[in-house]
C-alpha cells in the first residue's frame, strides 16, 4: 500500500477541518513526516523517494536514492530502536538515520540522529 502526502499542508488542514495551532494537534507526527517529505520532494526527483514496509508492519519512512534510510519522529521519546532491526538485517549497508524535532537522542551513535 503506497503512502500519500499532501503537497500543501494547508490542504490537509482543510480536509480534516482542523485549523488549531500545531501544538494542539493530535497528529503532529504525521504532519511532521509530511513536512520532511516536502523537504525531500523539493530537492529530489520524486522517483528517488521511497519507503519500506513489511507485511508485519515494520517500516522505514524514507529510502532516498536507494542509498539512505530515514525514520522521522516528531518526538524522539517515542522511538523504539528494536523496531528497525529487521531492516538493518536485510540492508546492513544502509545506515538508518533518525530525523526528529523534540526529545533527546540516545548516547549511542549520535551521528544517526538529526534534529530538524
Amino acid at each position: 500500500m503506497p503512502k500519500a502526502y499532501y503537497a500543501d499542508l494547508g490542504l490537509g488542514n482543510a480536509l480534516v477541518k482542523d485549523f488549531r495551532l500545531f501544538d494542539l494537534k493530535q497528529d503532529k507526527g504525521m504532519i511532521y513526516e509530511n513536512f520532511i517529505f516536502r523537504q525531500f520532494a523539493d530537492r529530489l526527483d520524486i522517483d528517488d523517494i521511497k519507503f519500506w514496509r513489511t507485511q508485519p508492519g515494520n517500516e522505514i519512512d524514507f529510502i532516498i536514492q536507494d542509498r539512505f534510510a530515514y525514520e522521522v519522529k516528531y518526538n524522539l521519546d517515542t522511538l523504539k530502536l528494536n523496531k528497525y532491526r529487521a531492516f538493518s538485517k536485510l540492508y546492513p549497508e544502509k545506515d538508518i538515520r533518525f530525523i526528529y524535532h523534540e526529545g533527546n537522542p540516545p548516547d549511542t551513535d549520535p551521528h544517526r540522529f538529526l534534529r530538524f
